[in-house]
């Protein structure tokens, strides 16, 4: 009897041992899944972030440009007016610097 609870006690501390290396490979597979999911994670992350940054960028390079271009087309607006106007831009500056000149003499 006692070699047949010998032999059950190997088989046991076998089964026992396979159970404990299966379920330490079952554990390192799930840890590194977990760290393949974390960098997917990351990624998408850095990509999402990127990619709202470059459209942000983009889309204050267009308004930029746009404002660069309104405002070269109303000085050169202006500048055609005072060239082909130079007494009504002289007047127009007069009135525009006496009226300031009387406000700020209120204060």
């Amino acid at each position: 009897m006692s070699t047949h609870s010998n032999a059950t006690g190997a088989n046991s501390v076998n089964t026992n041992g396979a159970s404990i290396e299966s379920l330490l490979r079952r554990e390192e597979k799930i840890v590194n899944e977990i760290g393949e999911m974390a960098n997917d994670a990351t990624n998408l992350v850095k990509n999402f972030t990127t990619q709202k940054f470059e459209r942000a960028k983009a889309s204050l390079a267009q308004a930029q440009s746009s404002i660069t271009d309104g405002a070269k087309h109303y000085a050169s607006s202006t500048d055609n007016y005072v060239h082909t106007n130079p007494w009504t831009s002289l007047g127009i500056a007069v009135a525009g610097g006496l009226l300031i000149g009387m406000l700020i003499a209120r204060r």
